[in-house]
């Protein structure tokens, strides 16, 4: 195997294990949301700044770049969109 492919190959590895990763801690998030009684937004901010940080503190031990810091960010707003406000709406 040359060097280009087994870079991919090793890219393509820890790409799934940041996806992982990223996963484990969304899921840990929207579980702490959906908990019964339901938590106050004060508790709420504090979880979101918990787990956001704990994800960017991943980024940079793991080198990764500004974007991909970003990603629980966007996934938390693109997945409260959808479960959350659209719920109030209909």
């Amino acid at each position: 195997m040359d060097s280009a492919k087994r870079n991919l190959a090793v890219n393509a590895s820890n790409s799934k294990q940041h996806k992982k990763k990223l996963k484990a801690t969304l899921s840990a998030f929207f579980a702490f949301l959906d908990k019964k009684p339901k938590p106050t937004d004060e508790a709420v901010r504090s979880e979101f700044i918990r787990r956001e940080l704990e994800w960017k503190a991943y980024c940079v031990q793991q080198h990764l770049d500004i974007r991909t810091s970003m990603m629980f960010n966007a996934k938390v707003a693109y997945e409260w969109e959808r479960k959350y406000v659209k719920k109030k709406t209909t």
